[in-house]
């Protein structure tokens, strides 16, 4: 039975081996959090937000992106739960 996280490690080498390779992988991924990023930030700004989760969200966005999307969620349920005046346990 293959390893399926052999299979990834394997495309990620593959996919960095070269100088255009690793340009193109670079960029993908650095768009990628851009989008993502700018969508934190514009949810954010559309749930009203206070600023210091705004800004660890989208810090976390930039540098981060999976942890900075996951505080995002964790933000917005407490912010959504705190308005309805629900318990976010």
């Amino acid at each position: 039975m293959e390893d399926s996280t052999m299979g990834f490690v394997e495309a990620m080498a593959q996919a960095l081996s070269s100088k255009s390779a690793f340009t193109a992988t670079w960029a993908h991924v650095v768009v990628g959090d851009i989008f993502v990023t700018r969508w934190i930030w514009k949810r954010c700004l559309r749930l009203g937000l206070k600023p210091w989760p705004r800004r660890v969200s989208v810090f976390f966005g930039v540098v981060l992106m999976p942890v900075g999307l996951f505080l995002y969620f964790v933000f917005a349920k407490f912010h959504l739960s705190r308005k309805s005046g629900e318990d976010p346990s």
